[in-house]
């Protein structure tokens, strides 16, 4: 850390100095776009639980759940587009908060980070309405938005 002026060398002494407020807080653009994106699934959830409720009553939703089949058309894939949402949220935070604690923060992790938010609403969209082609190509956006942050790292 003292004179070796490596890569690490500034933002290891005052990891916090390089990056920019966000909308009046003292998070980073990345972590703004981490709390954006956990929301997501977090909106999703509430959505299925309140249709899943006013379309079967409490009584079947407070057991385990264990016979019920998984639903066909539009239901079924909001249930996928859920879970798909939840299994790219881990990397991406990941990245996110190894990208804080090693003070990186720079154009490609705010445009990535920006990208992979962009690319994750548009998939849950684009996977419940059943739009095959604009769903993968806003999978791989959001995958080679990780990727991007992931070598700002290396």
């Amino acid at each position: 850390m003292g004179g070796g002026g490596g890569r690490f060398a500034a933002t290891a002494v005052l990891p916090s100095a390089r990056r920019e407020a966000w909308r009046g807080t003292q998070m980073s653009l990345e972590l703004y776009m981490l709390l954006l994106a956990a929301l997501i699934p977090l909106v999703m959830v509430a959505v299925q639980g309140t249709a899943l409720t006013l379309k079967m009553g409490m009584g079947p939703l407070l057991g385990n759940r264990e016979r019920f089949a998984p639903p066909a058309g539009w239901p079924g894939r909001y249930i996928r587009a859920h879970a798909n949402q939840i299994e790219n949220l881990v990397p991406f935070g990941l990245l996110i908060l190894v990208a804080h604690a090693a003070g990186v923060s720079n154009e490609v992790t705010r445009v990535a980070a920006e990208v992979f938010l962009g690319a994750r609403l548009v998939h849950a969209a684009s996977y419940i309405a059943g739009i095959l082609y604009i769903r993968t190509a806003a999978f791989y956006a959001g995958l080679l938005a990780m990727f991007a942050i992931a070598l700002q790292l290396l």
